[in-house]
């Protein structure tokens, strides 16, 4: 299951990410929240397929991604091509069980 998130709270999510890339020297011009339970690989195989795009791994960290402190267990994937277009996602877990934990995916690019 995949479902964008629009709440208040992606909404507040966007907004961290934006405001920590701008502290940080990163142009970000969109960013796109969601929530998938059971398929946590959904996104890292399509950012995989923009390699058909002239894109390819730039970085992928573990648990250091983007500096938003209170979230643990993440990593950050980011895929970029060679005119400085880069397309970049970080996942981290949310809940506390299996069975409620979904993993939360933030998309974001320039």
């Amino acid at each position: 299951m995949v479902q964008r998130a629009c709440d208040a709270g992606a909404q507040q999510l966007v907004a961290d990410v934006m405001a920590s890339a701008k502290a940080n020297g990163v142009t970000v011009r969109w960013v796109e929240i969601y929530g998938v339970r059971r398929w946590g690989s959904v996104f890292h195989d399509l950012i995989y397929k923009t390699r058909a795009l002239g894109y390819g791994q730039a970085l992928f960290s573990k648990y250091n991604a983007l500096p938003l402190s209170r979230m643990s267990n993440k990593e950050e994937l980011v895929y970029a091509n060679g005119s400085g277009k880069y397309v970049a996602q970080f996942s981290y877990e949310e809940g506390n069980s299996t069975a409620n934990t979904s993993t939360v995916f933030v998309l974001y690019g320039n």
